[in-house]
């Protein structure tokens, strides 16, 4: 009784140091094909991954060594969105806004101290509504209505947004502009031609 259990452990050790074994060789073949695979040139390999010849150099007990990986995501834009109205709010029709911001931007990419700008421009909808869905942040904004089609032109200063903001203005009353028409004279009463009148 006492051989039987000796030959059943022999047989279950002999077992475990085959799947042991052919676990290591699996692990160095898929090392080798990795590194000849990815990698060709030593230092061609990404900043923070060991290049083949580290990878030779390292000791025997360590087989593999699994690179970090850094998931960037994508940062959510800021929105501003308003309603353009006339005086009896009513909603106010394809009329032009246009978004402008600037900022000072301190980088060695653009060199310290230039001003960066931001500038989009959209159309009131059929419910009137002005939507900038894509806002740069941290601009001091400046949003200016109508100034075409009759039109009177409004300019609003905003603050800055904050990342991934959603910025509602609600209602904006807009007015409709009044036409003035006449003639520029001198002293003696002669019409004077070419003149700017604001």
């Amino acid at each position: 009784m006492v051989g039987a259990a000796g030959g059943r452990r022999v047989v279950l050790a002999l077992a475990l140091c085959g799947a042991g074994y052919l676990g290591v060789s699996l692990l160095r073949l898929g090392r080798e094909s990795a590194d000849s695979a990815s990698f060709p040139a030593g230092d061609n390999s990404p900043a923070g991954v060991p290049s083949s010849a580290e990878m030779e150099g390292a000791s025997s007990g360590a087989l593999a060594r699994i690179a970090s990986t850094v998931v960037v995501e994508a940062q959510p834009f800021a929105s501003l969105s308003l309603k353009l109205v006339d005086a009896s709010h009513a909603p106010a029709l394809g009329v032009r806004a246009e978004l402008e911001g600037k900022r000072r931007q301190e980088s060695v990419e653009l060199g310290t101290g230039d001003d960066v700008a931001f500038s989009v421009s959209a159309e009131s909808d059929g419910q009137g509504v002005v939507s900038f869905p894509n806002v740069a942040d941290a601009f001091l904004l400046s949003l200016v209505l109508g100034g075409e089609k009759g039109w009177v032109k409004q300019t609003l200063a905003l603050a800055p947004l904050s990342v991934g903001e959603a910025r509602d203005l609600g209602e904006c009353v807009l007015l409709r502009g009044q036409a003035i028409t006449g003639f520029v004279s001198g002293d003696e009463g002669v019409l004077v031609g070419g003149s700017l009148v604001k």
